[in-house]
């Protein structure tokens, strides 16, 4: 095994809790890779491609907006192409692809091993041909609770991104929040089972801020894949002047997302607050322990420095009014929440307008936890009413006189590329944006008008949709809110894939 290749690193593992088996990272189904395109000849055309790699099958789902003269598409080594799925009686239909194919078991394994030396090739009868290399679809997230033999305490997660050179090394995001052992490490050390020795030392002469520490590391990618298929065959030590401050086994973590949170005003004096609930929905003995992070808007995650712990007992839940307050100093904003857990954590959320101050009470919107596996790269968004005015007593749409606005969040370690359409009552296309949000960043706006997503759409509107097509899944929503009473109806995508 090659030497592990570090550009900063501090790990710090869950201990403590009991648990029936080790999970395995990994995914039971296979990998997935997505592609996307682009075309040169159509600004607004946009193209994306999902490969799922199941044993000795391949299964390619592909989806386009503004593009309708597709006649190929191909799976490309270099310029070689190695799989075609497009033939005289598969081809595509309304924009949209689906077809599994027999692939070689060999050649399905170099492209898990290293999917960037891997394109899709997409033909066209006006545009000729365009290429998009193989990106991972998934990231793998080990986590887990800081347990101390000096009383300190905190969580940690490592997510693995995807092969970045020729060697095939693993690029691994770090994020630890610890409390109780001071902000001097003096090295990190990973060690086997019954093994006295060290197999490596990770770090040494490191210093946390505030007890966190953010970073990436470079692994060796056959080292990456037995951590991912037996996370808690490995135990960590994290040392400081005084001694051992923190050890524990890696377990495979559990993503939960809340795709909008935060403290703002509103446009009309409202007073915008988050609540948060948790549950621990496993039945292990031991607390479960929780990393809540929040995203501002426009940030990303390595720069979003706002983090919380929370322990939970089995079956136990916890609920902490106004988030921005009791758990991130007081931050204001909008963003996203991501929760990463050790046991199976449940979780939703309240957004409201806080008036009681005002001996009015509050009013708002439930916000579900979502894991990863329910992000999508294409869905719709119906039922959307604009008025633009903004302000009670305008004049109503259908009974209506409400404003939407429009969110995207991207949970991936890769910038992902979006299309996206507005529609009438008619089916008719009233405008396409193209959006592009980098990792795990989150991003609202106005539906409409100068400020808005669609800034050309300027007339009031009801009973319209937005169709988007992403280039990686993602998490998209609608907040209708209404202009007179401040009621807003939170609403999800239909998937269209």
């Amino acid at each position: 095994m090659r030497k592990l290749l570090f550009v900063s690193l501090l790990i710090i593992v869950s201990a403590g809790l009991a648990r029936a088996q080790c999970t395995s990272a990994l995914s039971a189904n296979g990998p997935v890779f997505n592609s996307a395109f682009v075309p040169t000849s159509s600004s607004n055309g946009f193209a994306a491609v999902t490969l799922n790699l199941n044993g000795s099958t391949a299964t390619v789902n592909a989806n386009t907006i503004g593009i309708t003269d597709v006649t190929g598409l191909s799976l490309m080594q270099g310029t070689t192409t190695v799989a075609t799925f497009t033939d005289q009686t598969n081809t595509f239909h309304n924009g949209s692809f689906t077809r599994t194919v027999a692939i070689d078991p060999a050649l399905a394994a170099q492209i898990a091993a290293n999917p960037s030396a891997f394109s899709f090739s997409l033909s066209r009868e006006r545009g000729g041909t365009v290429t998009s290399s193989l990106t991972s679809s998934t990231m793998p997230v080990l986590n887990g609770m800081l347990i101390g033999p000096s009383g300190g305490t905190g969580n940690f997660l490592f997510s693995f991104g995807q092969p970045v050179n020729e060697f095939g090394d693993i690029p691994i995001g770090f994020d630890v929040v610890s409390s109780g052992v001071g902000n001097d490490i003096t090295s990190l050390q990973l060690f086997s089972p019954g093994n006295p020795e060290p197999l490596f030392t990770l770090g040494s002469n490191l210093t946390a801020t505030n007890g966190r520490i953010v970073g990436t590391a470079l692994v060796n990618n056959v080292f990456a894949q037995q951590l991912l298929a037996n996370p808690c065959g490995m135990t960590l030590a994290v040392n400081t002047p005084a001694g051992v401050a923190l050890s524990g086994a890696l377990t495979a973590g559990q993503e939960v997302f809340i795709p909008v949170a935060g403290s703002t005003p509103g446009l009309l004096g409202n007073r915008w607050k988050t609540d948060l609930n948790l549950f621990n929905a496993s039945v292990d003995a031991g607390n479960g322990s929780a990393l809540v992070q929040f995203i501002p808007t426009g940030a990303s995650l390595a720069s979003a420095q706002s983090t919380s712990t929370v322990s939970l007992l089995p079956r136990g839940g916890a609920a902490t009014r106004d988030i921005t307050t009791a758990m991130f100093n007081g931050i204001t904003g909008i963003g996203a929440l991501r929760i990463i857990s050790s046991s199976t954590m449940f979780a939703n959320a309240r957004v409201y307008d806080d008036q009681t101050g005002s001996a009015k009470g509050t009013l708002g919107q439930s916000v579900p936890g979502l894991t990863r596996s329910q992000a999508v790269r294409s869905g719709v968004l119906v039922g959307l009413t604009n008025v633009h005015s903004g302000i009670a007593g305008a004049n109503s749409i259908g009974a209506q006189n409400a404003r939407t606005n429009i969110g995207f969040f991207n949970p991936n370690d890769t910038p992902t590329t979006m299309a996206v359409e507005l529609r009438d009552g008619n089916g008719t296309v009233i405008g396409t944006q193209m959006i592009t949000l980098g990792a795990f960043m989150h991003t609202q706006m106005a539906l409409a008008g100068e400020n808005g997503l669609f800034t050309s759409e300027t007339s009031d509107f009801a009973g319209r949709s937005v169709t988007f097509l992403a280039s990686a899944p993602m998490f998209a929503y609608a907040s209708i809110v209404d202009n007179d009473s401040g009621d807003a109806s939170f609403v999800l995508p239909s998937v269209l894939e």
